[in-house]
């Protein structure tokens, strides 16, 4: 698959300045990305430390810059989970 499914991939890039909730898998710790990523206008919701990722809120083409980066395992977006009762 990549850094990104194939599919989410075209969706960001026909949409480049809409905004996106993602989850950004990181290779090392997570916090070590936060300040860069704020820098960057992108906002982060919170820290996902057991999976070594961060939630994320951003623009499609901030989302496809982050693509480029040796850092970033992998990136999704963030969807709604529910539990069955």
């Amino acid at each position: 698959m990549g850094k990104i499914n194939r599919s989410f991939k075209r969706r960001l890039m026909q949409e480049p300045e809409a905004k996106f909730r993602l989850i950004v898998r990181t290779r090392d710790e997570p916090k070590a990305y936060r300040s860069l990523l704020t820098r960057r206008g992108i906002k982060v919701k919170r820290e996902l430390g057991l999976i070594k990722a961060l939630a994320i809120e951003c623009e499609a083409s901030s989302a496809l810059a982050l693509l480029r980066e040796g850092w970033v395992v992998s990136l999704e977006e963030d969807r709604e989970v529910r539990a069955l009762n």
